[in-house]
């Protein structure tokens, strides 16, 4: 067999693991998948590290016993847990409810959503980051789903989750881009919604969550200076042009006056939307004290992809939303590209330590970070 190195020895078992699952699928034993899936046994030694990871299963048992438990659902009940689409930071699990014995619950709307860490994901942070802010968003009435639990003992599913209320609604990237009317309606909405976050009361959030720095200056540099110490253990070194993005960021070109609440990854998938309504801003894990412009240069792409970007920061401005320079909201968009360069670092770390053997970890590694570097190499023309 070829001596591989070890990543690349890990990321062809972890291949071989997917095309082999797909292969179950296939009737034909003999398949083109199955095939696929033999030959690149034979090119390397097996990986121990590349088996799929169980832990990532929520068993019904194991959940309605921490639910009897908690209290959160009435004895003679029972649940079906549904996973939805795998995200490179967190699980997130619809659960629906029923009678013991009735077969209801698998048809039922969601009541429940768990939202648990990853073994090891593209983020630093975890859902005992998000609990508090959700806590005090809700009581507040900014619309987020209730938060009713965070478990931190990972004895139960193996890591940290948060037991949260359904909330009804599909998401706004889906339904945004049915037709160009409903998404120039989600679009405004989405405008008024990010105006009212960001005028939402400091010190009402701060007093569950945590308080903001005392200069807007101040609490930049300790949230780029954070992100840069991620990136100095991740980047190995390899990208030149996102160490002088940093060093960039670093000089903070463009402080605002005061802080704000930022979400950080406003987007049409982190919204929910029922009957042309956005029912819940999501996945708050990016969530810091820092300029509203932040908010506003991530969701500009998106944003000018169902209305004319100046008609939504009118929307914004009429809604309460400070007005904000064009350069702080390029400033932040080229923030973005970095961030998210970062992010897939984290990832690729997490993938060859194998500390996450899941696919989208390889491939946010291994591809997108060589995407997203390319990105940041070209936009830093306009700032480096």
């Amino acid at each position: 067999m070829t001596d591989f190195a070890d990543s690349e020895r890990l990321l062809l078992n972890v291949v071989a693991r997917e095309i082999a699952a797909l292969a179950r699928s296939d009737p034909d034993p003999r398949g083109p998948l199955a095939m696929a899936a033999a030959l690149l046994k034979t090119v390397c030694d097996s990986d121990p590290r590349a088996a799929a990871d169980d832990s990532r299963r929520v068993d019904p048992d194991v959940l309605l016993t921490y639910l009897l438990d908690a209290g959160l659902v009435q004895p003679g009940a029972r649940v079906e847990p549904r996973r939805t689409a795998l995200g490179f930071s967190k699980d997130t699990y619809l659960v629906a409810l029923g009678a013991e014995g009735s077969a209801a619950a698998a048809a039922a709307a969601p009541e429940l959503v768990l939202r648990l860490d990853l073994r090891a994901s593209a983020v630093r942070s975890t859902v005992a980051d998000e609990f508090p802010l959700l806590c005090r968003l809700y009581d507040m009435g900014f619309p987020v789903a209730q938060p009713l639990r965070l478990e931190t003992d990972r004895a139960i599913f193996g890591r940290p989750f948060i037991v949260m209320r359904a909330v009804p609604g599909q998401s706004g990237h889906e339904v945004g881009t049915v037709n160009a009317e409903e998404g120039r309606a989600i679009s405004l909405e989405l405008a008024s919604l990010v105006a009212r976050m960001h005028g939402l009361d400091p010190q009402g959030i701060a007093s569950g969550w945590r308080a903001p720095a005392l200069s807007p200056a101040a609490e930049l540099s300790a949230y780029f200076s954070g992100w840069r110490a991620i990136w100095e253990d991740v980047g190995r070194g390899e990208f030149p042009e996102v160490d002088r993005a940093y060093d960039y960021l670093l000089r903070i070109p463009f402080a605002p006056e005061r802080l704000t609440l930022v979400h950080g990854d406003v987007d049409f998938h982190n919204i929910l939307v029922d009957s042309g309504r956005v029912t819940a801003v999501l996945d708050w894990e990016f969530a810091h004290w820092g300029d509203p412009a932040e908010d506003l240069g991530y969701c500009r792409g998106p944003v000018e992809r169902r209305m004319p970007w100046p008609e939504f920061l009118a929307a914004y401005e009429a809604a309460g939303g400070g007005r904000v320079s064009e350069d702080r909201i390029r400033f932040y968009n080229f923030w973005r590209i970095v961030r998210t360069v970062t992010t897939c670092a984290i990832a690729r770390q997490s993938f060859e330590s194998g500390a996450n053997s899941d696919l989208r970890m390889a491939f946010a590694g291994r591809v997108l970070l060589r995407e997203w570097v390319e990105r940041a190499g070209k936009a830093s023309a306009d700032f480096l």
